[in-house]
């Protein structure tokens, strides 16, 4: 039974699979929720006791008072969140955004940390992209109806295997009552997000790691993994075969068949 959590610090939304296994702890990407998840969940909460996360301005967690989005507000959401679950020892599961983030939380070494899986996530500091620039520049957008907001829903990048159906639940699941309409379940300023680089934080992380990228994703391509593999003194990479970059989208069993394989390693460890 999936328990629908609010923290009481800062209003979080945490959705709680349950079981019995090593915490593991899912953070979705920019503009995402806890539902980039739902399908790999259910695949994981046999092994482990799961948790997704909708990070500060995503999902149904709590926007910024001030509209301002930083590095150290994510992380300090992972801590809540773990915190709050009462982990004393986790593993992190990051994807696009929330990979970013994970990756920096593990190059802060913290000793609650078992091991790192960072999926498909831009190495290079995002204001290079204009895509992100373009957006960043938008107001939060307002619709009349569902079905309006429904028939524009789309991934970015669009890429994907979700059938046309399962796009539409998708987009369901992110639509909020907004003023006189609707809009998404994303706090738009959330775009203006500044972060450095990777690349120097990547020495620093001592967590056992998993760096994933799908076949066919534009954000992540096979040198940067190999690249940043090199850097991260215990990691090693995957590909997941015919995914785009929203790989739990279009491949939750063999990201969660990724996620069981590498976290057996660390029983060893």
């Amino acid at each position: 039974m999936i328990k629908s959590l609010i923290t009481q610090q800062s209003r979080l939304h945490i959705s709680h699979w349950g079981g019995t296994g090593r915490p593991i702890l899912l953070v979705h990407g920019l503009a995402g929720s806890v539902s980039w998840w739902d399908q790999v969940c259910p695949l994981l909460k046999d092994d482990f006791e799961v948790a997704a996360l909708d990070l500060s301005g995503h999902g149904d967690s709590a926007w910024s008072k001030d509209g301002q989005y930083a590095m150290d507000l994510f992380l300090s959401n992972i801590d809540e969140a773990k915190e709050f679950l009462n982990w004393e020892k986790f593993i992190l599961v990051g994807h696009s955004l929330g990979a970013r983030i994970s990756v920096e939380y593990a190059s802060r070494a913290s000793p609650s940390l078992e091991g790192l899986i960072a999926i498909d996530f831009m190495p290079r500091v995002k204001e290079s992209s204009p895509r992100f620039s373009k957006l960043a520049g938008l107001r939060q957008p307002v619709f009349s109806s569902q079905e309006a907001m429904i028939s524009r829903f789309h991934l970015q990048p669009r890429g994907t295997n979700l059938s046309e159906p399962e796009m539409k639940e998708l987009a369901k699941k992110l639509i909020m009552p907004w003023k006189n309409g609707f809009s998404w379940k994303c706090d738009w300023r959330a775009f203006l997000t500044r972060y450095d680089s990777v690349w120097p934080l990547l020495p620093r992380i001592q967590t056992p790691s998993l760096i994933i990228r799908g076949e066919f994703s534009p954000i992540m391509d096979r040198e940067d993994i190999e690249k940043v593999c090199q850097q991260i003194a215990r990691s090693e990479s995957l590909e997941i075969p015919g995914a785009y970059h929203h790989v739990p989208l279009d491949a939750p069993e063999k990201t969660a068949e990724a996620i069981f394989h590498f976290t057996q390693k660390l029983v060893s460890l």
